[in-house]
């Protein structure tokens, strides 16, 4: 397991940073594995802790810059609260870099609690020893989705009479040069999306028979 430090050049962390740390029970003397997921890992040795303030201080024993494994996009309309949640977690293990988030006809409208996301994928990235944190990016409008679809071209998970791409192949492309996939809400795509998807020449690819939840759906064809 890493730790998330913000900035390794201080040899400091304060709560609520400190949080992880703390909760583990670390000791001075402690020898832990850190990153401040932006590429930087460390090994770092506590030397001094401040259970009042909740602060940690530490030296760096090693230090290095991991490479940037993260490759793939995810399109996901938004699914409900409990959905995001897992979807969020599961992004650092299928190691996507970009998450692009919008509404979609059949998304459930609610204000999304960015602090909590944050810290799941946060914890998530510590759990999996990623030193790199996938990046969220809402799509406003369906003016905007669609340019952005006509850039990446993902693949459009849908229901078998709309399947123009076998999964079989579907999963080597995604290995290879084809690395973006769209995904629908609880309900599934609106005829005016599936119209939209086509008029973009986009590719649809279905799963089987088996119904998934749209939180693991991406995360299925993209692992």
């Amino acid at each position: 397991m890493y730790f998330y430090i913000p900035n390794l050049k201080q040899n400091k962390v304060h709560f609520p940073d400190s949080a992880h740390l703390i909760s583990m029970r670390v000791q001075v003397g402690s020898s832990c594995q850190v990153t401040d997921l932006k590429g930087n890992q460390a090994t770092i040795k506590v030397t001094y802790i401040d259970k009042k303030t909740k602060s940690i201080e530490f030296e760096i024993i090693e230090q290095k810059e991991e490479f940037d494994y993260l490759n793939k996009t995810l399109f996901q309309a938004i699914p409900d609260k409990v959905y995001l949640e897992k979807l969020v977690e599961t992004l650092p293990l299928v190691k996507v870099k970009t998450c692009y988030l919008f509404w979609s006809d059949r998304s459930v409208e609610y204000t999304i609690n960015w602090d909590r996301l944050n810290g799941i994928l946060t914890r998530s990235c510590e759990q999996s020893q990623s030193c790199y944190k996938p990046k969220f990016e809402v799509i406003k409008n369906k003016q905007e989705l669609n340019k952005v679809l006509e850039q990446k071209k993902p693949l459009v998970l849908e229901c078998k009479n709309m399947a123009t791409v076998q999964f079989e192949v579907a999963k080597k492309a995604i290995t290879k040069d084809q690395k973006s996939v769209l995904v629908g809400p609880e309900g599934g795509w609106s005829n005016k999306e599936i119209q939209l998807f086509k008029d973009t020449k986009l590719e649809f690819v279905h799963l089987g028979e088996l119904i998934l939840p749209s939180w693991l759906a991406g995360c299925i064809i993209l692992s």
